[in-house]
């Protein structure tokens, strides 16, 4: 994989919320690549 960038992954605790913000930025993700992706 080439790439300029390193990358820092950062780990944090469980959030019973997680399901909530994920459905959020799929739908974000979705609204602005629309028919460019096909699933998420």
């Amino acid at each position: 994989m080439l790439s300029a960038n390193k990358c820092e992954v950062k780990l944090a605790a469980h959030s019973d919320n997680w399901a909530n913000l994920f459905q959020e930025e799929k739908e974000l993700l979705n609204n602005l690549l629309g028919e460019h992706i096909q699933d998420i």
